[in-house]
């Protein structure tokens, strides 16, 4: 598309050199509040951009059509993932929209997002809009305007209030522009009056969203605030502390409490994210269920009160068993079986339709293919990997006089497969202690085998199993030997 837009470039046309000095101007202005950052030829493609588009709109237009449920979807996942970049987008095409009557196509929004993204890291960390109200003509915007140059990011926007303003008005004001700020975004409003507080829950009862607000709002108090927006901290830690620092009374009001999955796996994180990112693009649609990871050790100490905050655990899959009791567990192992699909399918009842219920089936049957998962789960080609694995285990089996089956067997390739990861990574290897040192005195012959058997694969990837993987490896091999 560049490389297009570069050699159209020598078109002098008026209407194109207009779209050009409006557009530089909308995001300059944008660049200086919002401390954002641009490649610099980004004024330049979106005008020519625009340009084609409308040279081109019928052309376009018949295509969006035909593609309207792929770029919704994908406007949808920018909303979630890319909150302030979208909220940028959307003010950009606002702006656009009252100088030049040009509204941005779908599919501009998300490039533009997508641009963002990429040249903005510290925007990824933030999913929480900053609002600061006061009593007076300017003094919510004197406040607001001094914290984002001091921190060098906007994070607060501002509503002056003359002492004539109603609170009804204010109600009004604020409620407009939540509503024109990503839905997925949740609010924290800094108030110079106590009796501004009653204005929150009668917005959260019109959204999903939580609003945290705090009075007697000061600079010294916005200026750590927004620190923390812009670091990404949660809005329930947001006013950790601070009533102490400050002697002031804070309130946060939850909107309406959301179901989560949990995915774990003892591969660390990004092997958990890859099965969050499966098992989401198997979903027939967007459905309002966060899918969350965490750390394998923390969930298996049960510490879960820090993931869930205000979501109700519908259930937890992955590579391991964190054995916690009340809590749902479905291995990975049965759901590439479909072995538990009845379980995910109850889990899910209250946001899939029937017809929805049938196509998560087989979806989950197309993507939940052994080779699939293994090639999501690990950076390694799955083809020679899996083969490796399964010669290593099909002997290993012989050695020690067992025979796996069904999903028991799949559970263990997983495993393996996982664990060559982490070791030619070297990322999350157990550490060696005591109780593995001993267990490498009583089992001998157990880490011969395993090294013989495995031999060939270690071989290849240059690595070898540590006696601490051994136990943990035994252990595994032997709880679902026991299930046969």
């Amino acid at each position: 598309i560049e490389d297009h837009i570069l050699v159209s470039g020598s078109d002098s046309s008026r209407t194109l050199q207009g779209i050009e000095v409006a557009i530089a101007n909308i995001v300059n202005a944008i660049i200086q509040r919002r401390f954002i950052t641009i490649p610099g030829n980004f004024s330049f493609l979106l005008a020519h951009l625009f340009y084609i588009y409308q040279e081109y709109k019928t052309k376009f237009d018949v295509w969006a059509d035909q593609k309207n449920d792929e770029l919704n979807g994908m406007l949808e996942k920018i909303q979630k993932l890319f909150v302030s970049e979208y909220m940028i987008t959307e003010e950009i095409d606002s702006l656009m929209q009252n100088s030049l009557e040009l509204p941005m196509p779908s599919i501009l929004k998300v490039i533009v997002s997508l641009i963002f993204y990429r040249y903005n890291g510290e925007l990824r960390k933030r999913n929480i809009y900053g609002v600061i109200i006061c009593h007076g003509y300017s003094t919510a915007s004197s406040i607001a305007n001094a914290v984002n140059s001091l921190i060098g990011s906007y994070v607060f926007d501002a509503i002056d209030m003359p002492v004539s303003t109603s609170v009804e008005d204010i109600k009004n004001m604020l409620k407009d522009r939540l509503l024109r700020i990503n839905r997925f975004a949740d609010a924290v409003i800094l108030v110079d009056m106590g009796s501004l507080e009653d204005i929150a829950p009668e917005i959260v009862k019109e959204s999903s969203r939580n609003i945290a607000i705090m009075n007697n709002v000061s600079t010294k108090m916005a200026l750590n605030i927004g620190y923390r927006i812009k670091n990404g901290v949660s809005i329930s830690d947001i006013f950790e502390n601070c009533e102490s620092d400050y002697q002031i009374e804070h309130t946060v009001i939850y909107g309406k409490e959301t179901d989560m999955i949990l995915f774990v796996s003892e591969g660390g994180l990004p092997t958990a994210q890859r099965m969050a990112d499966l098992f989401r693009d198997s979903l027939p649609e967007d459905i309002p269920v966060q899918l969350v990871i965490a750390p394998y050790d923390k969930i298996r100490n049960g510490d879960l009160s820090a993931i869930q905050e205000n979501r109700s655990l519908l259930f937890i899959t992955g590579t391991e068993d964190p054995h916690l009791e009340e809590v749902t567990f479905i291995p990975l192992e049965d759901i590439i079986t479909t072995g538990n699909l009845d379980i995910v399918a109850h889990k899910l009842s209250g946001y899939l339709d029937e017809n929805g219920m049938k196509e998560l089936g087989v979806n989950i049957r197309r993507n939940f293919t052994l080779i699939n998962v293994v090639n999501y789960l690990t950076i390694l080609n799955p083809k020679p990997l899996l083969d490796y694995v399964t010669a290593a285990v099909d002997g290993l089996q012989q050695k020690m006089n067992i025979e796996l089956q069904g999903k028991c067997l799949i559970g263990i390739y997983i495993h393996v497969c996982v664990l060559i990861e982490r070791l030619v990574t070297k990322s999350g290897v157990i550490k060696d202690d005591e109780v593995n040192q001993k267990f490498a005195q009583e089992h001998p012959d157990f880490i011969q085998d395993v090294k013989a058997c495995f031999k060939p694969v270690l071989d290849h990837y240059s690595i070898e199993i540590p006696d601490a993987e051994m136990m943990y490896f035994h252990n595994y091999i032997n709880e679902e030997s026991q299930k046969n």
